[in-house]
């Protein structure tokens, strides 16, 4: 407590967010002064099926553009943080292009303790997302895959449930403010990471 004391008041008056336990949320609002604004689930797949045709590697997109694109999903530019994420020798990721070379739509494939996480997915629509999704987990077949979604994201949780996956794990997405947060979670498929935001 006294580390997270310390940590909030070197925040100031930034938006602090953190994806808490889910049995805790009384304790966060009430000691921590944090406000929860909705719920995470973490769904478990099976990898394998096809590649399909028209994804283009991640690292072979202009990262400029990607950088732009990755902007709509998280309240601060990313861009040091993406040429790490994208850049890691265990991560691999593809992105949807329109004919105009517009990205729809990037997906981020990394390795765990168990199986793979694909985190982010962000994409402009459900279509996007599952066409994404399908080249990520074709390269892994066999193999248990973990895909965390915002709950409110209605279309994501159709996602899962058509893939018949089996939620596995909750958490509280939690701001320290009770004013909300502006993130297209319509949009959100993929939650980069529970423990990096």
């Amino acid at each position: 407590m006294q580390l997270y004391r310390y940590a909030m008041r070197h925040a100031g008056s930034r938006v602090i967010g953190c994806d808490g336990v889910v049995a805790m949320v009384d304790k966060y609002e009430k000691n921590g002064g944090l406000f929860l604004h909705y719920n995470n689930a973490r769904y478990e797949g099976t990898g394998g099926g096809r590649l399909p045709e028209g994804l283009v590697p991640i690292r072979d997109v202009n990262f400029a553009e990607l950088v732009a694109f990755d902007a709509a999903y998280f309240p601060a530019s990313r861009k040091e943080f993406l040429r790490c994420w994208i850049g890691q020798e265990s991560h691999f990721g593809s992105a949807n292009l329109d004919d105009a070379g517009k990205i729809l739509g990037y997906g981020v494939r990394r390795i765990c303790n168990t199986g793979y996480t694909i985190g982010p997915l962000f994409a402009r629509d459900r279509a996007v997302a599952e066409f994404i999704l399908e080249g990520l987990v074709s390269g892994i077949p066999n193999e248990s895959f973990y895909l965390d979604i915002p709950v409110p994201n209605e279309d994501a949780v159709a996602l899962v449930r058509d893939r018949m996956m089996d939620q596995v794990f909750a958490t509280a997405r939690m701001y320290s403010t009770k004013e909300t947060v502006p993130l297209p979670l319509d949009r959100i498929f993929g939650v980069t990471s529970f423990e990096l935001g």
